[in-house]
């Protein structure tokens, strides 16, 4: 089932424990790609841009069946910070916020894999759709459940051979991409499966904020400035050690 989040502005309560360890995360304050890229071929390579008030984001364009083979499409790597044991570092969900500036919805997925004994295995997470109104997005994609196997064969597929706890026990690639499981967008290459080949569209998406997280998918941060806490609850939080601000900036 695909999911949509609304916009939100929101108090995140602490990390457990494994906050202490690296967990992966991207705000692209530093005005560097920091890894994250399209593909060498690209003719429109992605860039950071700054918004009114100062934030910087990841933007990538794509401009449909016309354009050159890594601009026809939403599909974007990191670089090798992402990499490494998301089960040991209590990893549950992979965090995002995305804007959708172009004509149509996307339907975005996280995918990610690893080559264990020689053979590639990759999977691909529940699709979040991002709606096209320029809006900032809080997305979340699950790494606990609903998780899908990249098939058998061909470009970019996998041998399906270890579990997705297996892969995740150490990851060698994380991407972004854009795509409706099932849907055929290139003969050749069959079904979507949620790692290759998806539409070719005209987008401009925004991301920022990417982070590998400790938070489940239904983890669901109070909104203090709409309901107050009572006197017990600022008590709980005031033993806790971190705090994750996360707020929906004006574009």
């Amino acid at each position: 089932m695909k999911t949509i989040f609304a916009p939100l502005s929101v108090l995140a309560l602490a990390l457990t424990s494994a906050s202490a360890l690296a967990l992966p995360m991207t705000d692209f304050e530093d005005g560097t790609l920091s890894g994250w890229h399209k593909g060498s071929a690209a003719a429109i390579p992605m860039e950071v841009g700054t918004e009114a008030d100062g934030n910087k984001y990841l933007r990538y364009i794509s401009n449909g069946p016309d354009a050159p083979e890594h601009d026809k499409r939403v599909t974007f790597m990191a670089g090798n910070d992402y990499r490494g044991n998301y089960n040991a570092m209590g990893a549950k969900t992979i965090r995002t916020r995305m804007k959708n500036n172009g004509p149509v919805e996307l339907s975005m997925q996280a995918a990610f894999g690893n080559t264990l004994a020689g053979l590639r295995t990759r999977y691909s997470t529940e699709a979040v759709i991002v709606p096209a109104d320029g809006e900032w997005y809080d997305v979340v994609f699950d790494l606990e459940s609903n998780l899908h196997m990249v098939g058998i064969g061909g470009h970019g597929k996998s041998s399906a051979a270890f579990s997705a706890a297996e892969v995740l026990g150490n990851i060698s690639s994380l991407r972004f991409l854009h795509g409706v499981l099932g849907e055929v967008y290139l003969a050749r290459r069959g079904p979507f499966d949620g790692y290759n080949a998806g539409e070719e569209v005209v987008a401009d998406l925004w991301v920022d904020d990417i982070e590998v997280s400790t938070l489940a998918a239904d983890y669901v941060s109070p909104d203090v400035s709409a309901v107050p806490l009572p006197a017990a609850a600022w008590l709980f939080l005031s033993g806790i050690t971190g705090l994750v601000v996360s707020r929906k900036r004006a574009s």
